[in-house]
């Protein structure tokens, strides 16, 4: 399954580069593929709109909030990721958490800072602002929450699950 690989690479990138408190990312895909992070230009009353798919291949559609964050395009996969905790001048806007949404409706949430339960509760209160869903429809998304082994080693690796989804580990 490609997504664990995927929130692997997601998961280091935030781990690498957040201490550096920007996102300068240039990701090669393939030896010939190379993308470079681009802000959507797009005004934000606009009416746009983004529409995800559940678990369940049930079809949500939400206001657009993918505007004004910095996103790269694997070409080899097609999909665009959209780093949604920078801001417009590729500045991380909270240390303890990463939000990256794909276009293919996955959302990675990267824990960067111990304690993780207080990272976890600070990354849900941005999601729940970008993405204003009742709790059951965002435990229905595609969403992973991952550390990695310098953040906390006995949590690494794993899917922690949003706090208020069934399943979720319970975090220190």
């Amino acid at each position: 399954m490609r997504t664990p690989v995927v929130l692997g690479i997601i998961v280091a990138l935030f781990v690498s580069l957040a201490g550096f408190g920007w996102w300068r990312v240039s990701i090669t895909a393939t030896d010939t593929a190379t993308t470079t992070p681009t802000i959507p230009s797009l005004p934000r009353d606009s009416g746009a709109t983004v529409v995800l798919t559940s678990k369940a291949n049930r079809i949500i559609t939400v206001p657009d909030f993918t505007y004004g964050h910095p996103s790269v395009e694997v070409e080899d996969t097609g999909i665009t990721y959209v780093y949604l905790t920078q801001n417009d001048d590729l500045v991380e806007l909270d240390h303890r958490y990463g939000i990256v949404y794909g276009s293919d409706s996955t959302i990675s949430i990267g824990l960067l800072a111990s304690p993780l339960g207080a990272s976890r509760t600070a990354a849900e209160t941005k999601l729940r602002e970008l993405i204003p869903l009742a709790d059951d429809i965002l435990c229905s998304l595609k969403i992973a929450v991952q550390t990695a082994d310098t953040i906390e080693p006995r949590f690494a690796g794993k899917e922690l699950g949003l706090s208020f989804c069934p399943g979720a580990v319970p975090l220190p």
